[in-house]
């Protein structure tokens, strides 16, 4: 027989598959305390959930038949016939339908899902603006250069600042102040102080 190269099918099963499946334990008191799962693990023992597992694994594979279910389950587990049948019908109804079977990917294809993310971290990064190392004295001058003012192409004279302004009739501002009536106050007892004494 000729071996293709394609992908392996693998079981997958989700946070559904594992409450229904804990909960048909649970239903037929297939579920262990910690102490008998404590002591199963000592003796080396199969513990019930893996034996549960094993056989829906097989069962949903195909290397169970439908009619080896009922008496696989009871040597294994240790039931009843009764209860095996009735576990049986769980397994079938409620459980298998749970199980998805994905592709798992071939080396190639990681390979080319490991290219792709790199290439969209690159993609991602590639607008943030690269620093590029320098010393510190560098560094200094960098940041002089750029707190520098502008230096504009006519200097400005202080003196010419100093000058008064004239008006349009020609007369400065300052004479203008001067010139202006300042009210005076009466220097007299002030209403809002009280008297001393």
């Amino acid at each position: 027989m000729e071996q293709t190269n394609s992908p392996k099918k693998q079981l997958f099963f989700d946070e559904t598959f594992l409450k229904v499946s804990s909960d048909v334990l649970q239903k037929y008191k297939l579920d262990e305390s910690p102490e008998e799962l404590i002591e199963k693990m000592k003796t080396d023992k199969q513990l019930y959930c893996e034996i549960f597992m094993d056989i829906v694994r097989n069962l949903f594979g195909k290397s169970i038949k439908e009619n080896e279910l009922v008496p696989l389950l009871e040597s294994k587990l240790s039931i009843s016939k009764e209860i095996a049948e009735k576990l049986g019908i769980d397994i079938k109804e409620k459980i298998l339908p749970l199980i998805k079977e994905v592709e798992t990917p071939t080396e190639e294809q990681k390979e080319e899902t490991r290219e792709n993310i790199q290439t969209e971290k690159d993609d991602e990064l590639s607008f943030i603006k690269k620093t590029p190392i320098i010393s510190v004295e560098e560094n200094e001058k960098v940041l002089k250069k750029e707190r520098e003012p502008i230096i504009t192409k006519k200097p400005i004279d202080t003196e010419e600042i100093k000058k008064p302004v004239k008006k349009k009739d020609g007369s400065s501002l300052e004479k203008a102040k001067e010139s202006t009536p300042q009210s005076k106050q009466p220097k007299g007892p002030d209403s809002y102080r009280e008297p001393i004494g």
